[in-house]
């Protein structure tokens, strides 16, 4: 599975899937929606994640589920700022992929980025001042990342060939999947923030998707078809032991870390409508549990 097949811009990549029915304000359930993109708030408590159009929220362990946006366009794809109280994500409100900041409670939207790029992908700093985006040029179709002030003031480019940024809890380090446009394989890279300089951690292993880094900065969890399927993987901060955790996922499983590194949170298929949901996996045990959430 080459990564040029798939070059559909977002499309490829941003798939609404878990059989999820929600009680929206008012007490009216809304439709069985599938819910994809899980990320944990930086003290570990909450999930946010996106279903049908929208963005929600819940305890880590599926329950008091709230709804954070309410948009005719889509919502994808958040990240939390390291206080745990703001969100960056990527939305397509004014017919083109952008950035917002939203506050977890649904309060103070604004959207970032104003250009005629496709965002794909944002992360916060530590220090919450700074967001570095993914972006797929207009026209040309180069991919690159650019660092942009939380006022969306003050954009500059950093790398080439680069989306779906997560930045490290230590600030040092973006991961990023790397995308040139003169090969088919899909890779993740990593940006030092001190030297500005890039280097590969996955190479000539089939296609690589969706790295984030754990909080200690010790290991990054991806996702892989280099066995033939894709799979999620494992591997230290460096590149070196690469392995696979033998659970077979789909291409956008988003997987990430606890903040106490003992699950790891990713989107997976449920039954075989084409819904998915999201599921936690014990490191110690092995176990995983469904967590998405019903009503």
């Amino acid at each position: 599975m080459k990564w040029k097949n798939k070059k559909t811009g977002i499309i490829g990549l941003i798939v609404s899937t878990g059989i999820l029915v929600f009680v929206l304000a008012g007490g009216a359930p809304s439709k069985t929606a599938s819910s994809k993109g899980g990320t944990y708030s930086p003290d570990g408590q909450k999930i946010v994640f996106f279903s049908d159009k929208n963005l929600w929220i819940m305890s880590a362990d599926g329950a008091d589920v709230k709804q954070i946006t309410r948009s005719e366009g889509y919502e994808r794809w958040a990240q939390f700022s390291a206080d745990g109280q703001t969100l960056a994500y990527i939305a397509d409100g004014d017919g083109d992929w952008e950035i917002n900041t939203i506050n977890i409670d649904g309060s103070n939207l604004k959207q970032i980025s104003t250009n005629t790029d496709t965002d794909l992908g944002a992360s916060f700093s530590p220090d919450g001042r700074t967001i570095v985006v993914g972006a797929i040029q207009a026209g040309t179709g180069a991919k690159g990342l650019y660092l942009v002030g939380r006022d969306g003031q003050n954009r500059r480019d950093i790398i080439e060939n680069g989306v779906w940024p997560r930045w490290s809890r230590d600030g040092q380090t973006i991961v990023y999947g790397h995308a040139p446009e003169t090969e088919n394989e899909f890779d993740i890279w990593a940006y030092d923030m001190r030297s500005r300089s890039a280097h590969a951690l996955t190479q000539n292993a089939g296609n690589n998707f969706g790295g984030a880094i754990s909080a200690d900065g010790r290991k990054i969890v991806f996702v892989s078809d280099r066995a033939g399927q894709m799979s999620l993987f494992e591997m230290n901060a460096d590149g070196s032991n690469q392995r696979s955790l033998d659970i077979s996922v789909i291409m956008d499983a988003s997987p990430n870390y606890a903040p106490d590194g003992k699950t790891i949170l990713f989107s997976n298929a449920v039954g075989e409508d084409g819904q998915t949901g999201l599921f936690q996996y014990d490191i110690a045990t092995k176990a995983i549990v469904n967590i998405t959430p019903h009503r």
